[in-house]
């Protein structure tokens, strides 16, 4: 009996063990001791959130920006969306693409099927995937590779991706499987970003108020910085598509890809106030070491 219990465990070990490592990244992730030093973009040390691959956040010290504490959720919830990011570095960046898979349009597809009880829906659906959120897909990933960003394509059960969407699968571009509507719940999305010293996402895909939703809010409930990319998502409903868009432009952050392919590396993005005062901050520490050079001299 001993034995056999001995057997079971070395079996659920071994399970865990593959499932935690099924996909592999080698040597080409960004390891999280790699990832510490890295700077940020605003330039010089700001005692802000920090995205970091703990999951943790750092306090912050400093009494100003819209994202401050309470009265920072006081001046987001009064206004309906954030208007700034607290930081972001653009090497730490990458794109998660949710279920843009083979099955969504097309023969017997789900905008076919949806026709049967909706046909303005399913005829909504087709003219958007086909015409907006496709096209916008391939120039975003194309951006992304140009950067040398990391990008995951997660995938509903073992579906395959659109044909029509441009994939290189390699060092820093993977398929993801999952089995839920969240990614995070049922795949390893969370490990393979890690690995890669992800600490900002952005999300594309479908369906904006379901499995996107749900794999951006498991995200966000582990403290990485969120951005959703409106034209890049596809939903079944437009009001519902409308209604999660506003939501992650309060919670989160809500850009178009011509903002993000144009405005990289996304520093107008920081708040104003944040980027002066870490200025003011680099600016008085260099002042505070010429001082004491100074004082060094005249000794």
């Amino acid at each position: 009996m001993y034995v056999e219990m001995l057997r079971k465990y070395a079996v659920i070990t071994v399970c865990i063990a593959l499932f935690l490592g099924n996909l592999s990244l080698g040597d080409h992730g960004v390891r999280a001791a790699e990832t510490k030093h890295l700077d940020n973009v605003t330039s010089g040390s700001i005692e802000t959130y920090n995205f970091d691959n703990s999951r943790f956040f750092a306090p912050r010290n400093i009494s100003i920006g819209e994202d401050i504490g309470n009265e920072g959720w006081l001046r987001i919830t009064a206004k309906g969306r954030r208007d700034y990011l607290a930081s972001i570095n653009p090497r730490r960046c990458a794109l998660v693409i949710v279920d843009m898979q083979n099955g969504m349009i097309g023969p017997n597809s789900w905008p076919e099927q949806l026709a049967k009880y909706n046909p303005e829906i399913a005829e909504y659906w087709n003219k958007r995937a086909t015409e907006t959120v496709i096209p916008t897909i391939n120039r975003l990933t194309a951006f992304f590779r140009e950067k040398d960003l990391p990008i995951v394509w997660l995938q509903l059960n073992p579906s395959g991706i659109l044909p029509q969407l441009k994939t290189e699968f390699g060092p820093r571009e993977f398929l993801v499987t999952k089995y839920s509507a969240g990614a995070f719940a049922t795949s390893p999305i969370d490990n393979v970003l890690k690995e890669l010293g992800v600490a900002t996402v952005f999300f594309v895909g479908a369906d904006t108020a379901c499995c996107l939703f749900a794999t951006v809010d498991g995200a966000y409930d582990r403290n990485y910085q969120t951005i959703v990319i409106e034209d890049g998502c596809l939903g079944s409903r437009p009001e519902l598509h409308d209604a999660a868009i506003k939501i992650w432009a309060y919670r989160g952050f809500v850009r178009s890809s011509d903002q993000v392919i144009n405005d990289y590396p996304w520093k107008k993005w920081i708040d104003p106030a944040v980027l002066e005062h870490g200025l003011q901050r680099r600016d008085e520490r260099r002042g505070s070491i010429n001082s004491s050079i100074d004082q060094g001299t005249s000794k």
